[in-house]
Formats: structure tokens, sequence, C-alpha cells
């Protein structure tokens, strides 16, 4: 007979596991990812070593879980961002008239992603290099690879719209798309935890001013 746990098992073990994974962020946190281990995170978690081994086998599954997990939810974040119609009312005049000559709306949804995304890494601290950037398990590292190429694609969504209503120039979104990933994270893994937060508007600004020109679009502000 094979044993099958009841839903209201399934969601402890659930509940169970996120804790884990938010006890090893906060970890993370405090001490990069040369701080994360099985005793490290089950002190954080308040809980026995050998309890964590249920749901990762390892310290590499934790890990990989880990990065896997805080960035499907940046890239959900972006993702819809990055979906948001910036535009749907149109643009409007400071006496409320309607702006016909042209549509901003690509410069908008990538300026409105682009901040978004500098802003929450920012403000995430050492979390924002822990996941981007720090040596850590070789499964790890690939993994990053493909969610450079998730955080890419999302990009280049936005740049194919904004060529197709004008907003930007004809070029290859794809490449316009990685070329903005590696130049922001390489900006916000220097930045992340360094930056007071009174500055952080202005670098914001910055990384955001620095895409739409990487992006041919006709009117840029930071």
């Amino acid at each position: 007979m094979v044993y099958r746990r009841s839903p209201a098992a399934c969601e402890r073990a659930r509940q169970s596991k996120d804790e884990v994974l938010r006890a090893a962020r906060t970890v993370v946190a405090a001490h990069g990812m040369a701080g994360i281990s099985m005793a490290a995170v089950a002190a954080e978690a308040g809980v026995a070593v050998g309890s964590l081994y249920r749901h990762f086998p390892s310290k590499t599954d934790l890990v990989t879980e880990l990065v896997r997990s805080t960035c499907d939810h940046e890239l959900a974040v972006l993702g819809a961002v990055a979906a948001a119609d910036h535009d749907a009312a149109g643009r409007h005049d400071a006496a409320g008239r309607h702006d016909a000559a042209g549509s901003d709306a690509g410069a908008e949804r990538l300026a409105a992603a682009v901040s978004v995304f500098a802003r929450r890494a920012l403000s995430s601290g050492r979390v924002a290099y822990a996941m981007i950037c720090e040596p850590t398990v070789a499964e790890a590292e690939l993994l990053r690879r493909t969610i450079r190429a998730e955080m890419a694609t999302i990009l280049a969504g936005i740049v194919v719209d904004g060529v197709a209503d004008g907003s930007f120039p004809a070029q290859d979104a794809l490449l316009t798309g990685m070329a903005l990933v590696g130049a922001m994270s390489e900006v916000l893994t220097a930045a992340a935890g360094y930056v007071a937060e009174g500055d952080r508007d202005q670098l914001v600004g910055s990384i955001r001013a620095m895409a739409l020109r990487s992006v041919g679009a006709a009117r840029v502000t930071a």
C-alpha cells in the first residue's frame, strides 16, 4: 500500500520548507553565501539540523533552491512591471490635453522595469550581491546563467514592443536585453550594501538613463 500524505501534511511540509528558506536568506543577508551551512541555517530557523535534510538532501540543494526561489520572486515582480501598460491612458500635457504625437510606451515600460529592479536590489543589500555573483556551489552558478537569460528575455520583450510602437529604433532585442542585464548586474553588485539610502534615487536614475540611452530612446530622463 502506497502511503500518501494528507493535504494538511503537505501544507505543513511546504510551510516548514519555506521557513528554512527564509532562515537561509537571513543568514545570507548577514554573512553572505560563505556563511551558509546546514548548522547555521538550522540555528536561524530554530530547528534541529536533521530536520533540514527532510527538505534538502545537501547544502548544494539548499543553496540552489535558495537562489532559484529568491530569483523567481524577483523575476515575477519584474515581469509584472514589464507587462503593465504604463501608457494606457495616453500622454497628456499640463493642461490635460491628450498628446498624440508619438508614443513613449516602450520607454515608460523599460524605465519602470529597470527602476523597480534596481531599487529592489539596492534595498536588499548583501542579498543582491549573493544572488547575482557571490561565489557558491557550481549548480547555483549554472542556475544563475538561466536566470540571467530569463531576465534578458523579459527586457527583450519590452524592446520588441518598443520598436514596434516607435519608442526605439530597430535593433536585436535579445542582444540588448542581455547587455542591459550585464550592465545592471555589474553596477548593482558593486553598489549593493554600500550606497547610502539617501543616494539610491540618484543611482537608480543613472541606471534608468543608461538603459534608455542603450535602447535609443528619443527622450532620456534620469
